[in-house]
């Protein structure tokens, strides 16, 4: 009799566990994520093998605002060594890593980066969302030809106009003030340098500019405006007289009043060439 509620009590035991085996198992089910083929938007269209084809057009169907796609300038003719930027559009975070098929070396920032490609080939550049770990690539050429660098010493162009900025220095250094100076066309190299020089004769300030550029970071694709700084000391109280600037093998003159010890007044007629942008100090 002891053997029998025994045995039917391991039994019992037995069914308890089976039930429990299969409720655990329809919460898994219900729990589980759908398939790939089932997720939505752009994934549902085949976003792991998204891509911009070699005519830089998108190989889909799903509108701009949808379309997951890398961006270059280019994708034929990019000479080797040219510093080539490539852009991930409309993904998912902002955390993208890139490989490059050949391997290449890619410089990231996010969902930008930069390839200096070294050999002349076809190649495979693919941005990985660091998060979901999609999958977007575009095909690129990369020619013959290689890339040279901008030359850092370049004249600046004959047409060129040099815009000035007054800047005071305030009560600390009450006979002094500063001019900025930015060309406004922009030359290779993402930091150009003009140079100048002032002297005093007489009633007359005069500075010169540099007749080049000096550039700086030349190794990336951006243009930049020249710029420059001046300071010119010593300014008496009450001061009236002439300011000459020479840009460009042209002379620009026109006048600076100082009223007292504090405030300065620039009389300028030119609209191009050199160009005050401010007037009054």
């Amino acid at each position: 009799m002891v053997m029998r509620k025994e045995k039917w009590l391991v039994w019992g035991i037995v069914l308890i566990l089976i039930q429990m085996v299969a409720c655990e198992r329809s919460k898994m089910e219900e729990n589980a994520p759908a398939p790939v083929s089932a997720r939505t938007g752009v994934d549902s269209l085949g976003a792991d093998s998204t891509h911009t084809d070699s005519t830089g057009t998108d190989s889909t169907a799903v509108p701009d605002s949808l379309t997951r796609r890398i961006y270059t300038e280019k994708t034929t003719g990019i000479e080797q060594k040219f510093p080539a930027v490539f852009t991930l559009i409309n993904g998912k975070s902002p955390f993208v890593k890139w490989r490059v098929l050949p391997q290449e070396v890619t410089h990231n920032k996010g969902i930008k980066t930069t390839i200096y490609f070294q050999k002349a080939g076809k190649y495979r550049v693919l941005a990985i969302d660091s998060l979901s770990n999609d999958t977007t690539f575009i095909d690129v050429q990369v020619s013959d030809q290689v890339y040279q660098l901008p030359a850092s010493e370049k004249p600046l162009a004959a047409n060129d106009v040099l815009n000035v900025a007054p800047v005071a220095f305030g009560d600390t250094v009450e006979n002094m003030i500063g001019l900025k100076f930015a060309t406004v066309q922009s030359y290779p190299c993402s930091q150009n340098y003009l140079s100048a020089v002032w002297s005093k004769i007489g009633n007359s300030y005069q500075i010169k500019i540099g007749k080049t550029l000096t550039g700086a970071r030349c190794y990336s694709p951006e243009k930049s405006p020249g710029t420059g700084f001046q300071s010119i000391y010593n300014i008496p109280a009450d001061f009236s007289g002439t300011v000459e600037i020479h840009f460009n093998d042209q002379v620009y003159t026109g006048t600076m009043t100082r009223k007292g010890k504090s405030g300065y007044t620039f009389e300028w007629p030119y609209q191009t060439g050199v160009v005050f942008t401010k007037k009054e100090l």
